[in-house]
């Protein structure tokens, strides 16, 4: 895998980044929080129109 590479390695740590794995339900999890602020933080700067409910 390409996150076993010395090339990636060398990224990751020039970085910061920490190793994480992350699959099945708790990746989705992950994704649908990482959605619902990405979306928050686009209606804040004006990107996206707050939807109204």
């Amino acid at each position: 895998a390409a996150v076993d590479s010395s090339h990636f390695d060398a990224i990751r740590k020039k970085n910061g980044w920490q190793p994480h794995f992350i699959a099945g339900d708790e990746f989705t999890t992950f994704l649908t929080e990482q959605e619902t602020q990405i979306k928050a933080l686009m209606e804040t700067v004006g990107y996206l129109e707050a939807e109204s409910g």
